[in-house]
């Protein structure tokens, strides 16, 4: 029987995750609704451009690499002094 190797080549950053997922994921609620519908309809979230999704027919799926790199573009501070000064 020939193998997938579609399947076996898959790494972790190409995970799917369901829009439940996903939130839970970026820690945005504890996944009982998407919170990531409105960063869908208006580009952002937290006031930053939204993490890429991937949509086929109604579903909605976003990977998990995408999930890093929007989280990636998160400011990142050392003490509540410095995230007041960005704010």
């Amino acid at each position: 029987m020939a193998k997938n190797t579609h399947i076996e080549n898959k790494t972790p950053e190409d995970e799917l995750f369901t829009c439940l997922m996903a939130s839970v994921y970026l820690a945005i609620n504890d996944g009982t609704r998407d919170g990531l519908k409105k960063a869908r309809c208006t580009g952002l979230l937290w006031g930053y451009k939204a993490p890429l999704f991937i949509k086929t027919g109604r579903k909605v799926l976003y990977r998990k690499s995408d999930l890093d790199t929007f989280l990636a573009q998160l400011p990142k501070f050392q003490n509540n002094a410095e995230a007041r000064e960005c704010a």
